[in-house]
């Protein structure tokens, strides 16, 4: 199995990185390797719709601006 080591990461996001891994009961590198498998990993139809679905639940309540607007004051700069 092949090592990639990080040089320079900011000290706020290693300050995070470790804090989420308390949470999840892992060691930072375990937390890291999670976090690089499962960005990398195919996205099925099935997972996509779920995802899509626990943003619009996160969001819900939230003020939203339709894309055509922004995308139309977009052309207009």
């Amino acid at each position: 199995m092949k090592s990639v080591t990080i040089h320079d990461l900011e000290d706020d996001v290693l300050d995070r990185l470790e804090q989420q891994a308390k949470l999840h009961n892992r060691s930072v590198e375990a937390e890291l390797r999670d976090i690089v498998t499962k960005s990398l990993r195919p996205l099925s139809v099935d997972s996509f719709f779920d995802r899509a679905e626990q943003i619009a639940l996160s969001t819900r309540g939230r003020a939203q601006t339709d894309s055509a607007v922004l995308q139309r004051d977009d052309r207009d700069r």
